[in-house]
């Protein structure tokens, strides 16, 4: 056989394993990348959100005075090293913009609060409507709810969403009195990490604070259940889930004839890394090819 023959037939025996092994790896290897990921998603529903009297019946305007009222919402999201954000500043219902970053963002609309499925992204929205008392420009209750959510692949890089609401209430009593603040919340957090090694943060956080004209601090309620967080740190998944609860907080002793401030916050944020890692399936079906090659190389050397 001449030199020119037994060359390209050793060259057909050496491309068959070589791709075998390459088509093997990449089937594998993209099967594999669709599954990893680095999940993190936070939602917190306010809802039936009043101010209340003694008997449990919903404060009006009327019984305030120099009242102002300002409502805001906020949405920030960061993929790959690139953010957008906006905010909403009105006396009413509030409803900032959905903010998505990364593939998936077509999928998804505006004031969808459910966990997605699929994709690569990072996303944040809340609304903010109704109000807190009667008399105003929106009816009573309140109601408020934002999600931010993050899911990686290994092609990903770190990033996250924050997303929350406040709302500002400035006002006078004609008389000395107590104000009740009655509320139901669901709070929710799923963080996960498969396939992979990372992280993935979820975190929400609701406050209601009362400070005087001085700057003192007259009333605060934070709920421990609803200032937590989740994380985790490579494989796994942690969920909290405790249900709608009820929550009653009570500020009592509150001056007449004094400028008060009320701030509700409401947050939900999310961060996360992910770095996917091959299964040892795919490791091995490309070590078998390998080895066919070397098998291919002690054949040439024998019959030479």
């Amino acid at each position: 056989m001449t030199n020119a023959l037994r060359h390209n037939a050793f060259a057909g025996r050496l491309a068959m394993p070589l791709a075998a092994a390459v088509g093997a790896f990449a089937i594998v290897a993209a099967a594999h990348d669709a599954e990893a990921s680095a999940v993190a998603y936070s939602n917190l529903h306010i809802s039936n959100l009043r101010i209340v009297n003694s008997f449990f019946d919903t404060r009006d305007a009327s019984d305030f005075s120099n009242l102002q009222v300002g409502n805001s919402t906020n949405a920030e999201a960061n993929l790959g090293g690139s953010g957008v954000s906006d905010d909403s500043l009105t006396s009413g219902s509030s409803d900032v913009p959905l903010q998505c970053l990364g593939a998936a963002c077509g999928g998804i609309a505006e004031n969808d609060f459910s966990q997605q499925s699929s994709g690569v992204f990072s996303r944040g929205d809340a609304l903010l409507q109704g109000s807190l008392i009667t008399g105003l420009e929106d009816p009573a209750p309140a109601e408020a709810e934002s999600v931010g959510e993050l899911r990686l692949d290994g092609d990903s890089a770190s990033n996250g969403s924050t997303v929350g609401t406040t709302t500002s209430f400035e006002f006078a009593l004609e008389e000395a009195d107590t104000l009740i603040f009655v509320f139901e919340a669901t709070p929710y957090l799923n963080v996960a990490v498969e396939d992979g090694t990372g992280q993935a943060q979820a975190s929400t956080a609701f406050s209601i604070t009362i400070t005087d004209q001085d700057g003192a601090q007259a009333f605060a309620f934070a709920p421990d259940r609803l200032n937590t967080s989740r994380g985790q740190l490579n494989e796994g998944e942690k969920i909290y889930d405790p249900g709608t609860v009820s929550y009653t907080g009570v500020a009592y002793g509150l001056n007449s004839d004094e400028q008060y401030t009320l701030t509700i916050n409401h947050q939900s944020e999310t961060s996360g890394t992910f770095t996917a890692v091959p299964e040892p399936g795919t490791l091995m079906m490309l070590g078998a090819g390998l080895l066919g090659l070397g098998a291919v190389g002690r054949r040439r050397r024998s019959r030479a």
